[in-house]
């Protein structure tokens, strides 16, 4: 359901203002979509709730987006390995279709 619903989503390969979103940008939404629905099904399978729990769940999702912050802003580009990660998940972060994509795709 999400690599389908993401794939629909990302059907068009340019957003409306010009900028390209190619494979990277639609696989960060897609691998975006899977932590996220797998951090809330945990969160509503939980019974009992305990600081730990909250500490595992939100810190999962804070590390998880932060990586994603600092990976893609200073990965050195003469390294060639993710150099096409590069401001990727900037474009997609500034973009209402990624938040739209990342919310609906969850709620469902």
């Amino acid at each position: 359901l999400i690599f389908w619903l993401s794939l629909a989503a990302y059907s068009e390969d340019v957003e409306p203002n010009g900028r390209p979103i190619g494979m990277w940008g639609w696989g960060l939404t897609a691998f975006s979509l899977i932590i996220t629905v797998l951090i809330f099904k945990v969160a509503l399978e939980t019974r009992r709730w305990i600081w730990l729990h909250h500490l595992s769940i939100w810190g999962t999702l804070i590390i998880f987006y932060g990586y994603l912050l600092i990976y893609a802003t200073f990965w050195k580009v003469p390294i060639n390995i993710g150099y096409d990660v590069y401001f990727t998940y900037y474009y997609n972060f500034i973009s209402p279709k990624y938040w739209y994509t990342l919310i609906l795709v969850t709620i469902i």
